[in-house]
């Protein structure tokens, strides 16, 4: 596959918290659920395989469990959900057994940092050991929908959820981000960096100066343009801001032959991979 690269973005990242979300609860701070949806049916207590299941009345709630999309191949692509909404794979929607509806939800991939808004409007899953199913979309920008399960936080998003409830604006910043992850320990089997073009700069480690590496052509894969600079301090102030952030991604910065220097990341996979980068890079407005 030919080297790739995908337009210069300006990188904005949202580490924006849920409004409203606290660490615990007590029974007095719980919020009530908007009393137009309470008696609502899909709102009351129901069974599913000879099991109970029921609704809680307020909004406050945070999991950690196991996650898993559905809808990938057009099984429930197009039906209307519990609350009578048509589903769409491609959406930004979650399902939950016991969650009110509508609520709106963050979750978090324990697994790789990522984190997005999501809109409650279905009931599920019912497999034993899962908390939270959601669309295709949501999986692959979560970054595991080629996995189909992961571990996850799932904690309601107050604020969004009152506002909606109420009667106001349906839509919602999903606001998809990075967190901040503790370093692994390097494997000794891991692959060795990719040159992309002669006397490039190799991945910048926090705080320590860029090494260079000896010469070697261009290699395959896929990479994405981050910045276009013409000075080399700025490319690396850049790089290892990039580093900081996605400590999962290779970063390196490039030089042309035009006299600028390139801040790329890479090499991926497939050009489905990078693009979910510039998803999650550009909080999900990234055009293609």
């Amino acid at each position: 596959m030919p080297v790739k690269f995908f337009a210069t973005l300006f990188i904005v990242l949202l580490l924006t918290a849920c409004a409203g979300h606290h660490d615990s609860y007590t029974p007095r701070s719980r919020t009530p659920t908007v009393t137009k949806f309470a008696k609502r049916a899909y709102n009351k207590p129901y069974k599913i395989k000879g099991k109970q299941y029921r609704p809680q009345k307020h909004y406050e709630y945070s999991q950690v469990g196991i996650a898993s999309y559905y809808g990938g191949r057009d099984i429930f692509h197009g039906r209307k959900t519990s609350n009578g909404e048509i589903f769409d794979m491609n959406g930004l929607t979650a399902a939950h057994k016991t969650l009110p509806i509508p609520s709106v939800i963050r979750v978090t991939n324990l697994k790789n940092g990522r984190s997005i808004k999501l809109k409650v409007n279905d009931r599920g899953p019912f497999i034993k050991g899962r908390i939270v199913d959601v669309s295709k979309r949501a999986a692959q920008l979560l970054g595991f929908y080629k996995q189909g399960i992961t571990k996850v936080r799932v904690e309601t998003c107050l604020n969004d959820t009152i506002r909606m409830a109420q009667g106001g604006s349906t839509r919602f910043n999903p606001q998809l981000t990075q967190i901040r992850r503790l370093p692994k320990k390097p494997s000794p089997a891991a692959r060795a960096p990719i040159v992309l073009a002669k006397n490039t700069v190799r991945s910048i480690p926090t705080r320590k100066a860029p090494q260079k590496v000896s010469s070697s052509p261009v290699k395959d894969g896929i990479f994405v343009q981050t910045a276009r600079v013409t000075s080399l301090a700025e490319a690396k102030t850049r790089a290892g801001s990039l580093l900081q952030k996605f400590p999962q991604v290779d970063v390196r910065v490039s030089p042309h032959k035009d006299g600028h220097y390139r801040v790329l990341m890479g090499p991926f996979r497939s050009s489905q991979e990078a693009k979910n980068l510039v998803m999650l890079i550009s909080g999900g407005n990234a055009g293609h």
